[in-house]
């Protein structure tokens, strides 16, 4: 493989991870941490993800609410030290009952990437239906469910996402609510 096409495949997966790690929990007992600032509006998650061919990733977000929304900065670091970052602003629609948002990414290779999204609650209550639509006008819809174990304290997110491509992916992580730990594949 020439370093060109090396470095186009890296980018490429760092987009790709940073996408997922919107919707996918650390994986594998991978470290994540949450703190809140002293304002109980503002958020700091931190984590390691582990991605194709066992690469570590790690992420940094920050979040806070603001009047109507929300406002959240995510860094992606790939194991080549590589960074991606992203900002997204969101806003409750209630004329339509969603989440809409305004993403901007900007990726290892410098290049800036937008997009919108549309969330809104699937129709028997266990999560959410986001579709993503990219600058040059591609979609991608991921689904989101979430159920609760009560016996053991688990909780279970399953994410499902089809590209533009109508190629599925499907992953899945656990957290347990007493201990904190998590787990995910």
């Amino acid at each position: 493989m020439n370093a060109k096409l090396a470095v186009r495949s890296i980018a490429i997966t760092i987009m790709i991870l940073f996408t997922l790690s919107l919707t996918l929990e650390p994986a594998n007992g991978m470290a994540r941490r949450r703190a809140r600032d002293k304002n109980p509006d503002k958020i700091t998650v931190e984590g390691t993800h582990e991605g194709p061919g066992g690469r570590i990733f790690r992420t940094r977000t920050e979040g806070e609410r603001t009047e109507g929304g929300f406002l959240r900065q995510r860094t992606l670091t790939g194991p080549d030290g590589q960074t991606a970052t992203g900002e997204t602003r969101g806003w409750w629609d209630p004329e339509t009952k969603t989440w809409r948002s305004i993403r901007s990414v900007t990726g290892p290779d410098g290049q800036v990437r937008t997009g919108t999204s549309e969330s809104e609650r699937l129709e028997d209550g266990s999560g959410r239906r986001i579709t993503t639509t990219g600058a040059g006008g591609e979609t991608v819809e991921r689904e989101v469910r979430w159920s609760y174990d009560e016996e053991t304290g688990t909780w279970k997110r399953e994410v499902t996402a089809t590209g533009a491509d109508g190629e599925s992916h499907t992953g899945t992580s656990e957290f347990n609510a007493t201990t904190g730990g998590g787990s995910g594949e």
